[in-house]
């Protein structure tokens, strides 16, 4: 889950005014924390703004200027905080005062988006309060937290949308480059320094999990570990599961690590001038081929700025089987052809022949997609136009934070 600051960060000149009407809200979001989840922020606050409301960011770089501009501001519930992951919710003392957070002390509404599978945040989701509205990026994710976490109410899908590019579109004829992944790579090398804290046993249990992953991938994490657990724990009780599947997020990034790593390789097969933004590629076998450029770990004006400039952008799905990922919108918006797999929700909501498919049952084919796709450029170029228009009209920032200002308003309202 990548880019700059572009936008108009909220500055004040002079002593900041204390609200002065119940109807106004003051929406507040985060930044100087993850470089991706802070550009996030920054385009829902865009498209806040855009719609009219008051926004601020907490910048955590600048963290007694932030706390002094939020205390003279005399906020109370009808506030709103959104945040990413937990930032600003997991105890971290510019958010801290007497044993509690500044946002439950001033009342306000608190909205978390989480971005990864909810196994992740175990220790969050169990310790927080039952006041949080939750956002989540896979509709398998939003039935996790149902079924383990029932004192959340106010749950919400919300897929991952696309970074609009600044500058105007390049010619894909005139593009530097064939192909562009962006993401990084958690090899052997890495899990192998991880696997030396774990029982044998314990090793052995999780890869027959992610052997059931390889040989099955249609099937969902959860499935996978709540079955592994039926099997060696039946006793276990859904608190008790939840503490052993927080430790199993090894299997996780195993899993990904193994396709990612297959698919990108596939796809390099093909020859074709490729670049791949992202770290922890040196550790693969891809490092030595001649036709790929390797940029390292960048940010998202980077990212984004590369993928404009190539005709292909390879995407995996990190195993999200009722979900979207960010770099599928971003490569659409930037009039770039987008090869990847698909989930349920992709399947239901793409219109046909956006994308060029592959399955991960079958990634032998993605370097012949790969060559197919660049030897047809108009194809491809009426392809990255249908794929613009939709993208532009349904899956851009400004339509998740639209989504998220409807749950507001209904605040209001209630």
């Amino acid at each position: 889950m990548l880019i700059l600051d572009r936008c108009a960060i909220l500055t004040v000149s002079g002593p900041v005014q204390s609200k002065h009407t119940e109807e106004i809200i003051m929406i507040y979001l985060i930044k100087g924390a993850v470089e991706t989840l802070e550009y996030f922020s920054l385009r829902i606050a865009d498209a806040l703004r855009a719609a009219g409301e008051d926004v601020i960011l907490w910048d955590m770089k600048k963290p007694l200027d932030s706390r002094l501009r939020f205390e003279r501001l005399n906020l109370g519930p009808s506030d709103v905080l959104i945040t990413f992951n937990f930032i600003g919710l997991s105890g971290e003392s510019q958010f801290s005062s007497d044993e509690s957070s500044i946002w439950n002390i001033a009342g306000m509404h608190k909205i978390c988006i989480l971005v990864d599978h909810p196994l992740y945040y175990y220790a969050r989701l169990t310790e927080y309060g039952s006041d949080l509205t939750l956002y989540l990026i896979d509709r398998e994710h939003v039935d996790f937290v149902k079924r383990y976490y029932p004192k959340y109410t106010d749950i919400h899908f919300l897929p991952l949308a696309g970074n609009v590019p600044y500058d105007k579109a390049i010619p894909l004829k005139n593009r530097s480059y064939d192909l562009v992944f962006t993401g990084s790579y958690i090899g052997r090398p890495t899990l192998s320094r991880y696997e030396k804290a774990l029982l044998p046993e314990v090793v052995t249990l999780y890869n027959d999990m992610i052997d059931a992953l390889r040989n099955t991938p249609s099937l969902t994490l959860t499935s996978v570990m709540e079955d592994a657990l039926d099997e060696v724990i039946p006793e276990a009780s859904p608190l008790q599961k939840l503490a052993c599947m927080y430790q199993m997020m090894y299997v996780d990034l195993s899993i990904r690590g193994l396709f990612r790593h297959e698919i990108v390789k596939k796809a390099c097969e093909s020859g074709k001038k490729t670049i791949i933004i992202g770290g922890g590629w040196e550790e693969s076998d891809i490092a030595d081929m001649p036709n790929v450029t390797f940029l390292g770990l960048s940010d998202s004006a980077t990212c984004l700025r590369y993928t404009m400039d190539s005709r292909l952008s390879l995407n995996m799905l990190p195993w999200f089987k009722d979900g979207a990922h960010d770099r599928m919108f971003t490569s659409m918006l930037a009039k770039t052809g987008l090869i990847s797999d698909m989930s349920s929700y992709t399947t239901k909501v793409f219109p046909t022949g956006l994308v060029y498919e592959y399955t991960l049952e079958n990634t032998d084919a993605i370097t012949d997609l790969v060559t197919d796709a660049l030897s047809d450029l108009d194809e491809l170029e009426h392809r990255t136009h249908e794929a613009f228009e939709y993208a532009m009209n349904n899956h851009r920032w400004e339509h998740r934070a639209m989504k998220i200002l409807e749950r507001i308003k209904q605040w209001e309202k209630d």
